[in-house]
């Protein structure tokens, strides 16, 4: 028997609200179109059961500044979730119904950013430090502090214009702070295609820098 096609009708409200939004903003109407689809995809993909067949990423050490950062972030997902609770523009509400779901995203990305900060840390502590490895932890810190710190930027702004959307809603603005979080979760996925790069060259003995092999060489050869 064929399974009925089941719609998801507040991932359609939400990526239609998207479409509009790029549109409005000067976006030519394809770009607009696939933003939307990729919204409500998005959406969908979230909703997924993914803990019943995704391993879970092991939480960074608690109290090490990856695990702040990360809980930080939480934070900030919470207070965009509670915005979108206490809105009182239903268009603003469902725009920051938009905002909250890529902010999820975002949070899941700066997870896998926070394990690959973990494993060069950890690389570090057990006492192998190269210029290669330094370069590569403070490189990963500090985009997970940046980005970190624009999501906190992004909900201050937010909770400005929740606040002041009762007497005029400005649909704008929240359509902008979404484009900001577009390229600010961009940026991120750059980073882990980078940090993974990294991780998986300084974890692999065989593929070590030719430079630093010849270095090493030579202070055997002096000793």
């Amino acid at each position: 028997m064929r399974t009925p096609l089941r719609i998801d009708g507040s991932g359609l409200v939400l990526g239609f609200a998207v479409a509009a939004a790029y549109f409005f903003l000067g976006a030519a109407w394809p770009l607009a179109v696939g933003a939307g689809l990729l919204v409500y995809l998005l959406k969908l993909t979230l909703d997924l059961p993914w803990h019943t067949y995704r391993r879970a990423l092991p939480a960074p050490e608690f109290g090490s500044p990856e695990a702040l950062w990360l809980e930080r972030a939480g934070r900030a997902l919470m207070s965009i979730k509670e915005l979108r609770r206490s809105a009182r523009s239903e268009s603003i509400a469902q725009r920051c119904a938009a905002i909250a779901i890529q902010a999820e995203a975002s949070v899941a990305t700066l997870r896998r950013l926070a394990y690959q900060a973990s494993v060069v840390s950890g690389l570090a502590r057990s006492g192998a430090r190269t210029d290669r490895l330094e370069t590569t932890r403070l490189e990963l810190h500090a985009r997970i502090e940046g980005s970190v710190l624009g999501l906190e930027g992004l909900v201050a702004r937010l909770a400005e214009i929740v606040a002041l959307s009762e007497a005029s809603p400005d649909v704008a603005s929240v359509d902008d702070l979404a484009f900001e979080l577009d390229n600010l979760r961009a940026a991120m996925v750059e980073t882990e295609e980078i940090g993974r790069s990294s991780v998986h060259a300084l974890t692999a003995p065989s593929e070590r820098d030719p430079s630093e092999k010849e270095t090493s060489e030579r202070e055997r050869g002096g000793q």
